[in-house]
């Protein structure tokens, strides 16, 4: 297997001068709990318990409490009326949030004796896989949160997979510092040679992991094992792809809803409809997520996209129209590039459909 790919200090500098850095003591009140104006604070974290949020349940999180010495109380938690967080212009809270709850606020336990707390402050994100929110353009829909790896699961048919839809998810991972791989489900619907003859520029030139499994079968499980164990994993893909038939197969047991287990499921339906953190058996955690059919990219511009499609790096300087967007310029190294064979047509393809759909 290739070596992931890395870009120069010289296009990396370039994307992280986007964005500013804050020192980790100072927290902001969410503009969607507040509306008043925001406010810089230092927060003295002391009588507060430190916990991760494992699973999101509608309006209600579940959190578990971390750290050496920590209790084993799994609690249903509610945001603070002012919440204060890292933060902004981003979903309050996300599965994997780092979160620092107040138990003196208990005032009832649920019906199953369920220990409820508030939220009161949410650490910084480390990584994230996030996407443009579907209801508000202009803030950061956050899927999973303080994860090392995105698991992009694809299925060979039933649905059958979408390199376009695969090449946002790269694209977002690197965004949110997250290493991808790749899962191909349903390869008994498939001939395991041929898909990966049809993923060659993703393994090779690109350096992505690809396992190819069958999650109902049982098959290559192991080898997804050896991806995942010890790290923190996020699952994301399209409805049907057998993201929750994997995380089954993976625990050996029915721990999430699956197609054919409910009545009344059509193809590439929503299954599940929250997103949920397991801890592995053989170590790490592994997120359970919602399935999508839209991926829209969050904070990059038109002319930062190029510098995302790492295949066109070596070809970016020969180019000679400075801000050259590779589509209609004459003397395009890019373009030559891809006469040549030297750039992947699909790759391509995917690049001038994020190029039209972005905003700037």
């Amino acid at each position: 297997m290739a070596k992931r790919k890395t870009r120069s200090s010289k296009v990396k500098r370039a994307l992280k001068d986007k964005t500013k850095g804050r020192q980790s003591s100072q927290y902001d009140i969410h503009p969607k709990v507040l509306s008043s104006k925001i406010e810089r604070r230092e927060i003295d974290t002391s009588g507060l318990i430190n916990g991760r949020v494992i699973a999101v349940e509608g309006r209600t999180y579940i959190v578990e409490p971390v750290g050496s010495g920590a209790d084993t109380t799994i609690y249903k938690c509610f945001p603070s009326r002012s919440i204060m967080t890292q933060n902004v212009d981003a979903s309050l809270l996300a599965v994997g949030d780092s979160v620092w709850i107040r138990t003196d606020a208990i005032v009832e336990e649920t019906d199953n004796n369920e220990p409820i707390a508030i939220i009161v402050l949410v650490g910084e994100r480390k990584s994230k896989l996030a996407r443009r929110s579907a209801g508000r353009g202009d803030m950061e829909q956050v899927i999973g949160a303080n994860v090392d790896r995105l698991l992009i699961v694809v299925s060979v048919d039933e649905p059958r997979y979408k390199k376009a839809l695969i090449d946002r998810y790269l694209i977002a991972a690197e965004i949110g510092e997250i290493e991808p791989a790749l899962c191909i489900n349903k390869i008994d619907l498939g001939h395991e040679e041929q898909v990966l003859n049809d993923f060659s520029t993703y393994t090779g030139t690109l350096g992505i992991p690809v396992v190819c499994i069958s999650a109902t079968q049982k098959r290559n499980m192991h080898s997804l094992r050896e991806l995942i164990a010890d790290k923190t994993t996020v699952l994301s893909g399209p409805s049907g792809a057998g993201k929750s038939t994997i995380i089954n197969a993976l625990f050996g047991k029915d721990l999430q809803v699956t197609a054919d287990k409910k009545k009344n499921i059509r193809k590439g339906q929503h299954i599940t409809t929250f997103a949920r953190m397991f801890r592995l058996p053989f170590g790490g955690y592994i997120m359970d997520t919602p399935g999508i059919r839209e991926f829209a990219i969050w904070d990059i511009t038109k002319e930062e996209l190029a510098l995302y499609f790492d295949e066109f790096t070596a070809y970016l300087e020969n180019c000679k129209y400075p801000g050259c967007t590779h589509t209609h310029e004459p003397e395009c190294a890019v373009k030559d590039a891809l006469v040549s064979g030297g750039i992947d047509r699909e790759r391509y393809k995917s690049y001038i459909s994020l190029l039209d759909s972005l905003r700037i």
